[in-house]
């Protein structure tokens, strides 16, 4: 969503391509019914889903409380859902700040692996 509240023309096909795909293929749609797929750290044993949240484009913010809110409706879908990896790096800019403040006020720390 472009800043004031608005969808840019990006947002729009984006989110037009995800519905013509589910759609189009119904089973897309039901995904979130499967099982997340893992893998094992080999050291910790500890299972790990093979795919995670980058956080490099969307947590690298200022102050702004409309992306805050955004970003902690991600977090809070992730842990609802079974998710708990998260991709953030010190080189990301603000993101690897914005996880942590985000991840807080979700109060997601302890079921997260960042």
């Amino acid at each position: 969503m472009e800043d004031g509240g608005r969808f840019s023309r990006r947002d729009v096909l984006a989110g037009l391509t995800v519905a013509a795909g589910v759609s189009t293929f119904p089973q897309l749609g039901r995904a979130a019914d499967a099982p997340i797929a893992t893998r094992t750290i080999p050291v910790s044993g500890e299972q790990l889903p093979v795919i995670g949240l980058g956080t490099v484009g969307v947590f690298n913010f200022d102050n702004d409380p409309v992306k805050f809110a955004a970003t902690k409706a991600v977090i809070e879908t992730m842990v609802a859902n079974g998710a708990k990896l998260i991709d953030s790096a010190a080189s990301y800019g603000n993101a690897e700040a914005r996880v942590g403040d985000v991840v807080a006020a979700a109060g997601a720390r302890n079921k997260l692996f960042l």
